[in-house]
């Protein structure tokens, strides 16, 4: 969602907190129903996500936090993917719900986080509805748990939304930046 364009690009920040986003919330914009819901500066589903998220997050209760805006986000909309990487300034946490895949690859003082596999080490891929935690002090593995559980992920309605996948530059950032306009009129 959103044209090409400083304010659309990721990762979203505030304070010690980033955001970033692989998919799309069609009906982005009942996630900012919520009176606190700062309204975003750009046009992208992702930052609204992250500013609804930040409406309610508790920094006492991280993972929580997390599961109630993922809760939420998937009884208001349909979408393509749920898949994220949130900082809280210390730790990375990253999640996969929808289309689009997402692995992890422990090294020595490392622990990474990708989309893609992007090199020929064995990585591990993250299963539906997984988040990761990846904790500086404890790089041997992530910690992961589900999120949402079965009944509430057979009600999740995945689906393809970008038509236009073989657009590049201008075009595909129009494309996107009509989405957008659909989704608000659609809301």
């Amino acid at each position: 969602m959103g044209g090409l364009a400083p304010e659309n690009t990721h990762p979203f920040c505030l304070g010690s907190y980033s955001f970033g986003h692989n998919g799309t919330i069609l009906r982005y914009p009942r996630l900012l129903e919520h009176p606190l819901v700062t309204p975003p500066a750009g046009e992208t589903d992702s930052e609204a996500f992250f500013n609804f998220l930040m409406t309610t997050y508790d920094a006492a209760d991280p993972i929580g936090s997390l599961r109630e805006a993922i809760r939420t986000t998937v009884q208001r909309s349909p979408f393509s993917g749920l898949n994220f990487l949130f900082s809280d300034g210390d730790r990375l946490f990253s999640y996969r719900l929808g289309l689009f895949e997402l692995h992890w690859l422990q090294r020595p003082g490392q622990l990474l986080v990708a989309s893609e596999r992007v090199t020929d080490e064995q990585w591990h891929t993250v299963q539906q509805d997984v988040l990761l935690v990846l904790d500086p002090d404890d790089l041997d593995a992530p910690h992961a748990e589900r999120l949402l559980g079965d009944e509430l992920l057979a009600e999740a309605r995945v689906q393809r939304v970008d038509m236009q996948a073989h657009l590049r530059g201008a075009a595909r950032g129009e494309a996107a930046a009509e989405r957008a306009r659909a989704a608000v009129a659609d809301s």
